[in-house]
């Protein structure tokens, strides 16, 4: 048996300007952090916010992940509302528009994380046991995917990665302590945040698989 865990939170209030303070884009031409590199409390979800319709305009978002490595995605513009990064970001390196934006551009965060994905062992027995220790303040949803970013045969990228939630709604929009349980092997599981009433909120999720290789 092996136990495997990740820590969501804690997370400091959510601002919608935080890396990025209202300016107008320039294509091909990163937006002005606020600090450079800017260094997010714990690994969270950016969102860009316009105030005009930038719908057909990307931004090229650089950054590292829970481990420090170089992350980036493509975000396509919205109208006049806010978009949210797939990736999680411990750092913001650069967020590049490709054409000069109509409007203002401001850059922040909402109430959204997760934590860095765990990977199960497909080589072990497929049933394993889930526990997430929350100190009731965060509400958490616990995800699971089989797609595979890593497979060497049909890997799927992690930004096309399909989230499901358990099918334990005990573990779905909750702030209190659970043991859950999977009867199947997923490829991976998460803890994402939807919300949080302090600053000082946290969930801690542990996995178990009951066995390695049986010889």
């Amino acid at each position: 048996m092996r136990i495997i865990s990740a820590t969501l939170g804690p997370f400091s209030n959510p601002s919608a300007n935080s890396i990025v303070t209202a300016a107008a884009g320039t294509g091909g031409t990163p937006l002005t952090l606020t600090t450079s590199p800017y260094v997010l409390d714990n690994p969270r979800r950016i969102i860009i916010t316009s105030t005009q319709t930038e719908t057909g305009r990307t931004f090229a978002v650089i950054g590292t992940d829970w481990n420090g490595q170089t992350q980036s995605e493509t975000i396509s513009g919205v109208s006049a509302t806010a978009v949210q990064s797939v990736y999680d970001y411990a750092t913001i390196i650069s967020i590049t528009p490709n054409s000069n934006t109509a409007g203002n551009i401001t850059v922040g965060t909402n109430a959204v994380g997760s934590t860095r994905p765990i990977f199960l062992d497909e080589w072990a027995f497929r049933e394993a046991t889930v526990q997430c220790v929350n100190n009731g303040s965060i509400t958490t949803v616990l995800e699971q995917t089989l797609d595979d970013p890593t497979s060497v045969y049909n890997p799927t990228a992690y930004t096309s990665v399909t989230w499901f939630t358990s099918s334990d709604t005990a573990t779905t929009n909750s702030t209190a302590n659970y043991i859950s349980s999977f009867d199947h092997s997923p490829k991976m599981v998460r803890l994402r945040s939807t919300t949080f009433s302090a600053v000082t909120g946290s969930a801690t999720l542990r996995i178990s698989q009951h066995a390695s290789v049986p010889l």
